[in-house]
């Protein structure tokens, strides 16, 4: 095995004996000077084919516990779920696990969204994902609420999948470019919108669009939380108002406050990394 490009000490891109491209963690893999050849395949401790350019960046970004225990979750999934997953869904469901603690560390609580019925429509899926819940506060001390497994279990279904859902009846993807633009003449920034930290808020706001649609938007106004927000962060408030006022005249849906709060903190992380 070649190795071709460092991501960090542990993690690296590589090339395997047929020349295919590969994502391999093993301890100290990275150190040596690039590239080389890797002789001694002892060490490597997982390897991910398949996975898409843009979204390589998070692997510096999140713990290699955290994608330890995303890659031991797929793998329980594709033992379990008789279906075929995205190579992406090990990078994109740890980034949700770690957003996810990092917001029960900042002590901010939201309801994942889509509870409904995916218990009984989604029973694999689901019994996934409760198992998940369990495991993630296990292994990182923290105390998920249960309908945590709710928004994992949508991760799921949605990587059998490909895509994210579909607000069929708006030009979803007119609208999201509309409200990046939004973000960027508030904020005075400009965004790769061919990276992942754009692919993620684009995944958020298909949902957000597709709850819309079903009238499944946030109810559980959590008006306390939503004005924590609006003091802490006062430009992502107003960006977020922005988005508010564009998405009520052009679907006639106003969001409610805890929909906008969940909405903010996904601005706020989008931006912050772009300004980074």
């Amino acid at each position: 095995m070649k190795v071709i490009k460092k991501i960090n000490n542990n993690v690296a891109l590589c090339l395997d004996g047929n020349q295919r491209e590969l994502i391999a963690f093993g301890k100290g893999i990275g150190f040596k000077p690039i590239p080389y050849e890797l002789t001694d395949l002892s060490v490597i401790e997982r390897t991910y084919y398949g996975i898409s350019p843009e979204y390589q960046g998070l692997l510096k970004e999140i713990p290699k516990e955290i994608f330890d225990v995303s890659g031991m979750l797929v793998d329980l999934a594709a033992n379990s779920i008789d279906a075929d997953f995205n190579r992406n869904l090990v990078i994109t469901l740890a980034d949700h696990i770690n957003f996810a603690i990092d917001r029960y560390k900042k002590n901010i609580h939201i309801k994942p969204p889509y509870v409904g019925n995916l218990a009984y429509l989604h029973e694999a899926e689901y019994k996934v994902a409760t198992q998940a819940v369990a495991c993630i506060n296990q292994r990182f001390g923290v105390r998920l609420p249960k309908e945590e497994a709710a928004a994992i279990a949508l991760h799921l279904i949605n990587a059998e999948n490909s895509v994210a859902p579909k607000a069929d009846f708006l030009d979803a993807s007119t609208m999201i470019s509309d409200v990046i633009g939004l973000i960027e003449k508030r904020e005075n920034i400009t965004i790769d919108r061919s990276g992942f930290n754009a692919s993620r808020f684009i995944t958020h706001m298909e949902y957000l669009l597709a709850r819309i649609r079903n009238n499944e938007t946030l109810e559980n106004n959590n008006d306390k939380l939503f004005n924590n927000l609006k003091q802490e962060y006062r430009e992502t408030y107003l960006c977020a108002e922005d988005v508010r006022t564009y998405l009520q005249q052009k679907t006639g849906k106003n969001l409610g406050s805890e929909e906008m709060s969940y909405l903010m903190l996904h601005i706020e992380r989008f931006c912050s990394r772009e300004q980074a």
